[in-house]
């Protein structure tokens, strides 16, 4: 008699593991979700952007608005690297005699 109280009260611990268990398997899932939503990847979106733009017919406006400008400002097009700036370290300068 008292194996089968045993028996059960274990059976009935098991139970109740196994309902903790699903629930944080439950809980993960949607931690992985929540986990997914939070991040940002705009590579695709940007992708979307601009090929719906060239489907409209705006993408080469504004490409030619941007080198306009960039041509008004100065700025080279098509330079791969910055300009250099001019070097600012201190130099020599050429020996004053005194005035006496």
């Amino acid at each position: 008699m008292e194996l089968l109280a045993l028996l059960k009260c274990v059976e009935a611990e098991i139970a109740n593991y196994e309902a903790c268990l699903k629930e944080e398997v439950e809980k993960r899932k949607k931690f992985k979700i929540d986990d997914q939503r939070r991040t940002h990847n705009y590579d695709e979106f940007i992708c979307t952007f601009i090929s719906m733009l060239a489907q409209e017919g705006m993408l080469a406006n504004l490409v030619e608005q941007n080198i306009s400008v960039r041509r008004r400002q100065g700025v080279s097009i098509g330079r791969l690297h910055k300009q250099r700036k001019p070097d600012r370290r201190k130099r020599s300068r050429p020996y004053k005699a005194k005035r006496q």
